[in-house]
């Protein structure tokens, strides 16, 4: 397994376990720090992406609270695993975080995995 400071420099498509899906919904973060309400890109079983120009740096532990359609509240910590910064962007994507869910309880987990599993994958191979 990579070290966390070389699997931070991978793209993270490359390192995605978990299939994701579209997912646009505000989303509520703290840190110790900052307070964002901003949107969601994507989402999986194992995180999600948060489109931003406000970016905390990587290894920055989170509070998450966003709802699904149908109104379901999910409310988690996560840590910021890796941004995507638009100054150091040449391909034009959503600037953003990729935040990982630590220590999901079940009911919040299931709510992700069922939306997960009733949604078209955002990601395609070809």
């Amino acid at each position: 397994m990579p070290s966390s400071s070389a699997a931070s420099t991978l793209d993270p498509a490359e390192r995605r376990v978990a299939t994701r899906v579209r997912l646009e919904a505000h989303i509520h973060l703290h840190s110790e720090s900052n307070f964002y309400t901003g949107f969601t890109d994507d989402i999986s079983e194992g995180g999600v992406f948060v489109t931003s120009y406000l970016l905390e740096p990587i290894g920055t532990a989170v509070s998450i609270e966003l709802a699904l359609p149908g109104g379901c509240l999910i409310v988690a910590k996560g840590v910021v695993r890796w941004v995507r910064d638009p100054r150091n962007d040449d391909d034009h994507t959503k600037p953003g975080m990729g935040i990982e869910f630590e220590g999901l309880e079940g009911v919040t987990r299931e709510a992700i995995a069922e939306f997960v599993m009733n949604r078209s994958p955002d990601f395609h191979v070809s």
